[in-house]
């Protein structure tokens, strides 16, 4: 049984040789759009779930479904640790790609399948916001700090 999982949220992973992730344009928080609806190329959604090393699933299936389409979902590979004594957990890392979703202002499901059996993974919301919101997010920090204490107002 799963006893805790996560999501990450990212446009690109790269892996490297020694299985180390490369994570890039990684979100923070709410994914926001210009408009009701907005097309974006790639998403990445990086799972990373636990559990007791007595109680590793033969299966898991890790899905997400965007608001109004249709689950992605991946099935990942499971190869249990030789025995140890010492372990007494054991986790997978596995990564969901998405290609070329529509995004629309709703709620992101995340869950891990194991066995048959369900649980939830807490997600962001993809959340509208007004054009010049989204510029300004774009545009950095400084943006969205307005002139400063030592500038005269205009």
């Amino acid at each position: 049984m799963i006893r805790n999982a996560t999501l990450l949220i990212c446009d690109q992973v790269r892996m490297e040789i020694n299985g180390k992730l490369f994570i890039i344009g990684m979100y923070t928080g709410n994914i926001a759009v210009a408009d009701n609806e907005e097309t974006r190329g790639t998403f990445q959604f990086i799972f990373s779930a636990d559990c007791k090393i007595d109680e590793i699933p033969r299966s898991m299936v890790f899905e997400v479904i965007l608001p109004g389409e249709e689950p992605n979902r991946s099935v990942a590979n499971i190869v249990p640790p030789p025995p140890d004594e010492t372990h007494t957990s054991w986790m997978v890392r596995h990564a969901v790609v998405a290609i070329n979703q529509v995004l629309r202002p709703g709620k992101i499901v995340a869950r891990v399948i194991a066995d048959g059996q369900e649980t939830e993974v807490a997600a962001p919301w993809i959340v509208a916001a007004p054009v010049d919101v989204i510029a300004a997010l774009n545009a950095g920090p400084a943006a969205m700090a307005g002139p400063s204490a030592s500038e005269p107002p205009s």
